[in-house]
């Protein structure tokens, strides 16, 4: 994927933000630009908001 360029790289992103958009109960935004241990309790979080029979 890497190979295709920055630009399809920026065109899948901008895919994935309209979907999160369009579907704000389905699709949570991340911020991956910060430190692992914040990114990783934040996908926990989403997990457990979206799958509560899992806790």
């Amino acid at each position: 994927m890497e190979s295709r360029g920055l630009a399809y790289l920026e065109r899948v992103r901008q895919g994935f933000l309209t979907e999160a958009a369009r579907f704000p109960h389905e699709v949570v935004v991340i911020d991956a630009d910060r430190a692992v241990d914040v990114v990783h309790a934040e996908i926990i979080a989403a997990a457990e908001k979206c799958l509560p029979a899992i806790q």
